[in-house]
């Protein structure tokens, strides 16, 4: 009866070129006011972004969304709900904001979108999302800035397990954020 405990915390990563800086953040979660991504449990969506977004990997045009609480760069099918650091290294380049069993058919929704403010951020949030077989609910947010920087943001969590993370992907072998 582990419970994450990463409540109502935030860390950005400050693109850098060729790799990021991680920090503490104090951003707070903003409020999703876009409808819902059509996600069940164990699913996976394209969104495209607004502008050509900087990674590791070169720029890509959207993302791959996971109902799971993960977000690959480019188009992406892993649909995996059982967390390992062996999947996560050998998947696609992304951000696991928290890779866990998670289930928006059960509870909870998914949004992505462009701020409506700020046309540099780009949000994905897990709104009460509830983890697998459980009535959980899950809230966080990953946000794309135009200019390759990252921001995860943490809300309620009640999720026994998950990764949180960052990984080049497809099997680099460097260093893990």
């Amino acid at each position: 009866t582990n419970v994450v405990d990463l409540s109502n915390t935030a860390y950005q990563m400050l693109w850098i070129g060729n790799g990021y800086l991680v920090l503490p953040s104090l951003a707070p979660l903003v409020t999703p006011t876009a409808g819902q991504l059509t996600l069940t449990d164990d699913s996976i969506t394209t969104v495209s972004l607004p502008w050509p977004f900087p990674t590791q990997n070169g720029n890509v045009t959207n993302v791959s969304v996971g109902s799971n609480g993960y977000v690959h760069w480019g188009t992406s099918s892993f649909t995996g709900y059982v967390e390992s650091l062996a999947l996560m290294l050998s998947n696609p380049s992304g951000i696991y904001g928290l890779w866990d069993d998670l289930n928006p058919a059960a509870g909870g929704t998914v949004h992505a979108e462009q701020d409506p403010i700020d046309p540099t951020q780009f949000h994905i949030t897990w709104l009460g999302v509830y983890e697998y077989a459980t009535a959980n609910p899950n809230t966080f947010q990953i946000t794309l800035s135009q200019f390759g920087n990252v921001e995860v943001v943490y809300g309620s969590l009640t999720s026994r397990d998950a990764i949180a993370g960052y990984h080049k992907g497809n099997n680099y072998a460097g260093p893990l954020v």
